[in-house]
């Protein structure tokens, strides 16, 4: 974790890492449920514009937590991801 931290410029985890999105090489899977009552439109449009390789699935039953309310939907979304990036 440390390497990893030097090779992104962070100087402490806790620090802000939206800054990063847009050095993220790899494919971003942004999953979240229409009722969130903590992610916010403005927060995902946020990632969505900053994050090149970014795809977002949103789960029309779900709220904070598609991955407990929503689970063979989620687990169908991540395995696609997984399978649509497995080159990267």
């Amino acid at each position: 974790l440390e390497e990893m931290r030097r090779k992104l410029g962070i100087e402490r985890w806790r620090d802000n890492f939206l800054p990063l999105i847009q050095k993220l090489p790899a494919p971003l899977l942004l999953i979240n449920g229409r009722y969130d009552p903590a992610c916010t439109e403005y927060q995902t449009g946020f990632v969505l514009d900053q994050a090149p390789n970014a795809v977002r699935v949103v789960f029309e039953n779900s709220g904070h937590f598609p991955r407990i309310e929503e689970a063979d939907k989620y687990t169908c979304a991540v395995l696609k991801f997984m399978e649509n990036n497995e080159a990267m």
